[in-house]
């Protein structure tokens, strides 16, 4: 990434922005920083050892883990799955409607991007829970909000009611809605529907590998199902990236209904799928290897500031009080089927 960035300042840094370029030079700064500090303290031979002896002292929870994680949890009714499939015609009708998504709702598609970057803009809160009355809402405009309560359920719409959830409340600390928890929870069981689509019918790993990162972020133990990792294990290339393939899987739609898609992609397609899928990946199996290793529930959210587990477990979630009097939910407030949230 260093290299990166040290190329474009070194190409275009007189036409940049002075913020743009005083950023950029402080990112290498840092990076530089960072790189040092690590090559002078990782020592091979010594991070192993350490590696073997804090798992040694702690046997008994690293063989609990792997037990729980061969074990997949989690599995979608036969009525829940004929539903989900009812809404495609074919192959490419899902691909139009689910990863391109051209004409479902008024707002363009792409108005996300700044809605994602419009939460970075929020100070980071050093404590809260997000089962709790203790964060506060996030700045952001009323069609941000939109995004997280009305957008559809399924597809890359999904995907950005998620992401905007998982980053106002587990690296901003702020909420979006008042029920932040229970919409995140809700639209993850979705999502648990969508993602045994996808593995079942070898859709779009892509996809599938960003709802369980984001959902098992959320402390959803469910989407870290053995088999759809060792699906994804069998993608990765000798470089070591994985090549999800999305572009040359789905061509052939190009040729009958949604044709017109393809003037929107861009030459490098297959470049950003390797790219993009590579990062996904990683995140995912990164969920898998922690859970694994920590072998508890409770350790699978991200931490807000260090202080609380931003989820305390996944059960907790849906054991959250339903007699309260009071007419606003607590975050991670428990709402049944959760279809108002959909």
């Amino acid at each position: 990434m260093n290299g990166n960035l040290k190329s474009a300042l070194k190409r275009s840094g007189d036409n940049m922005d002075k913020e743009v370029k005083k950023y950029i030079e402080y990112l290498i700064l840092v990076g530089d920083k960072t790189i040092k500090y690590y090559k002078k303290r990782l020592n091979t031979n010594y991070t192993l050892h350490l590696l073997y002896s804090k798992l040694g002292n702690n046997e008994e929870v690293l063989v609990h883990g792997l037990k729980r994680f061969n074990s997949d949890d989690g599995s979608v009714s036969d009525i829940q799955m004929a539903r989900f499939q009812q809404q495609w015609h074919s192959s490419c009708d899902y691909l139009k409607q689910s990863l391109f998504q051209l004409d479902r709702i008024n707002e363009t598609f792409y108005v996300h991007y700044p809605c994602i970057a419009s939460l970075a803009k929020n100070r980071r809160e050093l404590s809260g829970n997000i089962n709790s009355f203790g964060l506060t809402h996030c700045r952001l405009k009323k069609i941000c909000r939109g995004i997280v309560k009305k957008w559809p359920n399924f597809g890359l719409y999904l995907v950005s009611r998620l992401m905007m959830l998982v980053l106002a409340n587990h690296m901003r600390g702020c909420a979006i809605t008042v029920d932040d928890g229970a919409r995140t929870k809700a639209l993850c069981n979705q999502a648990f529907i969508e993602s045994h689509y996808l593995a079942k019918n070898n859709k779009n790993m892509h996809s599938l590998m960003i709802y369980v990162a984001l959902c098992s972020a959320s402390g959803e133990r469910k989407f870290l199902q053995r088999r759809w990792f060792e699906t994804l294990l069998d993608l990765q290339v000798n470089d070591g990236y994985f090549d999800g393939a999305i572009g040359r899987r789905y061509r052939h739609c190009a040729v009958n209904s949604i044709a017109e898609i393809w003037k929107f992609i861009p030459i490098d397609l297959m470049k950003w799928d390797v790219e993009q899928f590579t990062a996904v990946s990683l995140a995912a199996l990164s969920s898998a290897v922690r859970y694994i290793v920590q072998g508890q529930e409770a350790e699978i959210g991200r931490e807000i500031g260090g202080n609380v587990s931003a989820i305390s477990t996944v059960k907790a979630v849906g054991n959250v009080s339903t007699t309260s009097t009071s007419t606003v939910k607590p975050y991670g407030g428990y709402a049944p089927p959760g279809l108002e949230y959909l």
